[in-house]
């Protein structure tokens, strides 16, 4: 395995243990955030494992351009475009259209988990 790829992937197990700790202190959205971007340094993983690069931050894109190159992604499509939701609207209020922490919960953090669980098992599949 080339060093980048261990490199993004301990990024991604990071930021899923950032996320942990702020789901614990009742931070949600900071967690929802971490998440999203544990999924995405994980998929950038697979794509440099695979000789490809992308400079995205969006798990659908990068799940496109995977897709496209003949890899079945269909069982992580439904949780990229759930990860995704999550890159602006966790940070910013003008992308939520108020606090961002008025809109998080226990319960969406949970089934972004998931989301984050069904990816990293697509990825360390094929790694």
């Amino acid at each position: 395995m080339r060093p980048e790829v261990g490199w993004w992937l301990e990024a991604s197990e990071r930021d899923r243990e950032m996320a942990e700790s702020l789901y614990r202190e009742g931070l949600y959205e900071g967690a929802a955030f971490h998440l999203q971007q544990s999924a995405e340094k994980a998929l950038k993983a697979l794509m440099l494992h695979l000789g490809m690069e992308s400079r995205t931050h969006s798990c659908v894109h990068i799940e496109k351009i995977l897709r496209a190159k003949g890899i079945d992604t269909s069982d992580i499509s439904r949780e990229c475009k759930k990860l995704d939701g999550h890159y602006i609207m966790s940070r910013y209020p003008n992308g939520i259209g108020g606090p961002p922490k008025d809109f998080y919960s226990a319960e969406i953090v949970e089934e972004l988990r998931e989301c984050l669980e069904r990816i990293s098992r697509f990825v360390r599949s094929r790694i």
